[in-house]
Formats: C-alpha cells, sequence, structure tokens
C-alpha cells in the first residue's frame, strides 16, 4: 500500500512540476501566479510522501522537516508542545 501511495504522490509531483512550467511559460500574469501557487506545493507533497512511504521513523522525521510541511513530531505532541517553541 506505501509503494501505491508513493507512485501517486510522485506522478502527482510530477504533474503539478509539468503544470507549473506550462504556465510560467504562457505568458500571462494569471499564469505565472498559478506557477508560484504550484511550485509552493511541491516541497510539502514531497515531504508527505516521504513520511508515507518510509517504513523507518528516521526517515520518517526527515520527511516531517521538509520545508513549508508543518508537521508536528508525536514526541512533541504527546510533551504537550505544539513545536514553535
Amino acid at each position: 500500500m506505501r509503494l501505491a501511495f508513493g507512485i501517486l504522490f510522485s506522478v502527482i509531483i510530477i504533474a503539478m512540476a509539468v503544470c507549473a512550467r506550462i504556465a510560467k511559460n504562457s505568458g500571462k500574469r494569471m499564469g505565472f501566479a498559478a506557477a508560484c501557487l504550484l511550485a509552493a506545493l511541491i516541497l510539502p507533497m514531497a515531504g508527505n510522501g516521504i513520511i508515507i512511504v518510509s517504513g523507518n521513523k528516521t526517515v520518517s522525521l526527515i520527511g516531517i522537516w521538509v520545508p513549508g510541511n508543518k508537521a508536528v513530531p508525536s514526541e512533541k505532541l504527546a510533551s504537550g508542545t505544539d513545536g514553535n517553541t
């Protein structure tokens, strides 16, 4: 199941990158805004993909701290902090 979700996330990330490239090359201001939005969503999607595919706790923690991914590790939730302190 992890492999299936990993493949799905990979396809979605590639599709988002292709769409961002096409939108940026469109020459319209709306296209540039759409390209920026899609580019901003790629890293959090990659982090979530790392978390889902990994079976190792250490690698999953790397996926949590990928830029833009605002997930909080379960240890910090258990200690009563939200990770912002």
